[in-house]
């Protein structure tokens, strides 16, 4: 697999598969690695890779979080600054853990990024602090799975967690709404505040296509299930019916069973490319009078959003795949063993 669309739908899987940000950052160092060896992406450079998967790692940001009327006054002051005790506290951590892990290295940006710098975000939402240092690659990525994620910011329900980059990471600035230098108290970019207007009801009625078609195909993957456990329970010693014929109605099922699987793996799929498209300057035109530049509200990244915050994408596909497979594996044990003549 070549190009950068296979990679970042390789990211994608690999985000969906990770239990946090920090864990996704920290297994995409292998792939990165051998990127460098020019083993595998060879049309892409390592620059690249780092674009993508900042922009990836930023996918599970809520874009139905309601808008504020400022920016969160238990960071900044009435004039944007940050306050003196929020910057103490995210000193203080950084620099109690350097001394814990007993790593010298150049602090040569500590940035704030991610929805706690804008309007748009809720009570437990994280400050994301990017900090990039003179640190070599191989260091980076052994501090990654050590950094001091999960503190509270004292008297808040804000967690704040850390992100460490080494001399060859790069932030692409576009990708990042705004900015926060946490070193100078200074923005380095800086949206106003603005009224988003998600079309909360529009997107739903788009959803329903997706949503919809996994209903009904989840429901006919229970109706195969209840089937072919009605078929392991026959017993041919007390009814009509052959061994032979009680293994052939089985193998059908779970030949069933197997297409019920690929469908909703399918439909998984084409959910996840047509969010993809969003970030690829090419998102779903739709027929009102909605447009939005931040690829974060266009319409794909909407409808994903949406099924997702309705536990389709992580919770009910997955479980529904699982409980089909776990049938077949039953069943298929069964069918290995040896009849009596």
């Amino acid at each position: 697999m070549i190009g950068k669309e296979s990679l970042k739908e390789v990211l994608i899987k690999m985000f969906e598969s990770s239990k946090s940000t920090e864990d996704f950052m920290a297994s995409t160092e292998s792939l990165k690695r051998k990127m460098e060896k020019n083993l595998i992406y060879t049309g892409v450079s390592i620059r690249e890779f780092n674009q993508i998967r900042s922009e990836v790692s930023r996918l599970n940001e809520s874009v139905f979080d309601p808008i504020q009327k400022t920016r969160p006054e238990v960071i900044f002051d009435k004039n944007d600054k940050m306050l003196p005790k929020v910057k103490k506290f995210i000193m203080e951590t950084l620099e109690n853990w350097q001394k814990k892990i007993n790593i010298k290295f150049e602090v040569r940006e500590l940035k704030l990024i991610g929805s706690m710098t804008g309007f748009q975000y809720n009570s437990s939402a994280d400050l994301d602090v990017n900090l990039m240092t003179d640190l070599e690659t191989k260091k980076v990525a052994e501090l990654r799975g050590m950094l001091p994620n999960g503190n509270m910011l004292p008297e808040t329900t804000h967690p704040v967690n850390f992100w460490i980059g080494g001399k060859e990471d790069y932030k692409d600035p576009k990708n990042a709404e705004n900015i926060y230098n946490i070193l100078t108290d200074e923005w380095e970019k800086k949206t106003d505040a603005k009224d988003i207007k998600v079309p909360y009801p529009y997107v739903m009625e788009v959803s329903k296509f997706f949503m919809d078609g996994f209903d009904l195909a989840m429901s006919e993957t229970d109706r195969d299930i209840l089937e072919l456990s009605l078929f392991m329970e026959y017993d041919p010693s007390k009814q009509q019916l052959t061994e032979k014929e009680k293994r052939e109605a089985i193998s059908n099922k779970v030949n069933e069973l197997k297409a019920d699987i690929d469908r909703l793996k399918i439909g998984k799929h084409i959910l996840r490319s047509f969010m993809v498209e969003g970030y690829e300057d090419m998102p779903f035109k739709v027929s009102i009078n909605y447009q939005h530049e931040d690829p974060r509200y266009s319409m794909n990244s909407l409808v994903y959003k949406m099924i997702d915050r309705l536990g389709y994408y992580n919770d009910k596909l997955p479980n529904a795949i699982k409980k089909a497979q776990d049938s077949i594996k039953k069943a298929e044990s069964y069918l290995a063993t040896e009849v009596e003549e």
